[in-house]
């Protein structure tokens, strides 16, 4: 109980105090004025020349002043000043262990620097005492004092009572925060959405997804990059910053330093850079680039890293701990639209190069029907016509023509069954896959080991698909792979039916650099499958095909 009247005054001044710093954290919706009655209803209080409310930086070797007032005439730090926490000071103490501190410059454990700074600004005593949000220490309330005066014993603990207010309302307003930020999310996804689903230019849609991340986080510059391949390096594909100027161009290639997109390339994942976390290398680039704070999330494409988005900040501004996986969220809705864009692309090329091929096809028939079978017949023809005009006058020299003409016909007649083969083959027609790919074996150049061939027919589409793989494998395989042994291997697994072709020969294949490869990829894929090339240079090469059986029932 209060000892006397003056004990009960401060009492009651400090319950109204504390009742209408409750009143304003209850009904003040702006965290900053919140800031402005602590500071001044705790000074008044506890009878301080000044106060401040000090955020900490997540490092909690800095802090930035969000709130201060002081009696006139006393010159204290402005709001977003920033404020070194050095080793002996009472913030540096509070940060560290979560408990109230207080300090005074007559205490020669005070470090010099300090003491001097505190002597220039009047203070003679301070104390302060932390703010702990959602089990965080978020910052500190510290009041000050000038002249010979001294804090009294309990005034830690009263000024506790003041930051507990104030957690209450930091906790109120991140949750607000938090509900708006998910607002703002879930709208700018939105957007992103109906961009990647209606957006045709790449160029338009990079920057829109730019503008909508880096609006969404506050971010000072925000930018979509694709990896170029083989070099650390990056094209910029899409850009936005705040006040609208950006010094590198779309499409120019710039080298990785080391920084949040260096970092996507090398791992994969998300990153995120603080000035104050790196290495001395980064950090001179940072600086050079006045960059504070940044992050990227990897744009992943049909399994292969494109690229990235990131986003960065300057001076002394850092983005919250989530904002990796918060901006993945946006880099996977890039991925869709890549994966959509390649797609049709790949579509269209494909669809040219069966067009293309067809038109090739029937060139070459047309030409091997001309130089070849044609010419037979044209020839039997005129032999006919002539052993016709002989059968009266010379019938021996006709009976001779006749014979030469029959074996004209007879070769006339290969020469058409041999065209037929190469269109498709006789015997895969009349008895399957097994003993087509057993001829093809047969006549390979090298040794081929057969495994896993089916015994009984197969959806006819699905079995010329097979063959072809067989077929166009193991002809590069004795025009390139300088192999000693082949292997063919086919089976089932789970509805699909896998077909591989491997060799020991030099590798080195490249789908994209020959038509064989790429037609078979567009057979296959027609039919719903998939067509993979493994082929490291000195390993050798294998195909594999995966054709849906069910689809093709």
């Amino acid at each position: 109980m209060p000892r006397n009247k003056t004990d009960l005054r401060t009492l009651v001044a400090e319950q109204a105090a504390l009742n209408r710093v409750a009143v304003t954290v209850a009904t003040e919706t702006a965290a900053e004025r919140v800031f402005d009655v602590v500071t001044e209803e705790v000074a008044r209080v506890l009878g301080a020349d000044a106060a401040n409310l000090v955020r900490f930086s997540p490092s909690r070797d800095e802090g930035v002043i969000v709130g201060k007032w002081s009696e006139p005439g006393v010159q204290i730090p402005g709001a977003g000043t920033i404020v070194v926490l050095e080793d002996g000071g009472a913030l540096t103490r509070v940060a560290r262990t979560g408990a109230p501190a207080r300090l005074a410059t007559d205490d020669p454990a005070v470090p010099a620097e300090l003491h001097k700074r505190l002597i220039a600004l009047g203070v003679t005593s301070l104390v302060a005492a932390p703010i702990v949000v959602s089990g965080d220490i978020w910052g500190a309330v510290v009041v000050s004092l000038t002249g010979d005066r001294r804090f009294p014993a309990n005034a830690e603990e009263r000024l506790g009572q003041f930051a507990a207010l104030v957690a209450v309302a930091l906790a109120n307003t991140q949750a607000r925060e938090e509900l708006a930020t998910l607002a703002d999310e879930q709208a700018a996804l939105s957007r992103v959405a109906v961009a990647v689903a209606t957006e045709e230019d790449p160029e338009r849609l990079f920057n829109a997804v730019s503008e909508e991340i880096g609006r969404l986080f506050g971010a000072r510059s925000a930018a979509t990059v694709r990896y170029v391949d083989d070099a650390d390096e990056a094209v910029i594909v899409g850009v936005w910053m705040r006040d609208g100027r950006y010094d590198a161009p779309l499409g120019v290639r710039l080298p990785f330093q080391g920084g949040a997109i260096a970092r996507v390339a090398k791992t994969g994942r998300p990153a995120r850079i603080d000035l104050e976390n790196e290495p001395p290398h980064v950090q001179e680039h940072m600086v050079a680039a006045g960059v504070s704070s940044g992050a990227a999330a990897p744009i992943v494409v049909s399994g292969r890293l494109w690229g990235s988005t990131s986003i960065s900040l300057h001076k002394s501004e850092r983005f919250p701990p989530d904002v990796e996986a918060r901006l993945e969220k946006f880099t996977n809705l890039v991925a869709v639209a890549l994966a959509n864009a390649e797609a049709r692309e790949e579509l269209t090329a494909s669809r040219a190069r069966i067009v293309q091929a067809g038109d090739a096809e029937r060139k070459r028939l047309e030409r091997n029907l001309h130089d070849g079978a044609q010419q037979r017949f044209v020839s039997l023809a005129l032999g006919l016509r002539l052993a016709q005009s002989q059968l009266v006058a010379d019938p021996a020299a006709a009976a001779e023509l006749l014979a030469q003409a029959s074996e004209e016909l007879a070769l006339g007649l290969e020469e058409l069954r041999e065209l037929a083969r190469g269109i498709h083959p006789a015997i895969l027609t009349d008895r399957g896959l097994a003993p087509a790919v057993e001829a093809l074996a047969t006549r390979a150049t090298l040794p081929v080991e057969l495994n896993g061939l089916p015994s009984e027919r197969l959806p006819e589409p699905i079995e010329a698909a097979a063959f072809y793989v067989v077929s166009e494998s193991l002809a590069n395989v004795a025009k390139y792979a300088s192999a000693s042994r082949a292997q063919v291997d086919v089976a089932r697994d789970n509805g699909l039916l896998v077909v591989e072709v491997s060799d020991d020969g030099v590798g080195g294949a490249d789908p994209g650099k020959g038509s064989g490869l790429r037609g078979l990829i567009d057979r296959v894929e027609a039919l719903g499958g998939q067509l993979h090339v493994s082929s490291e240079t000195g390993l050798g090469t294998t195909v594999r095909a995966e054709l849906p059986l069910r689809k093709s029932n």
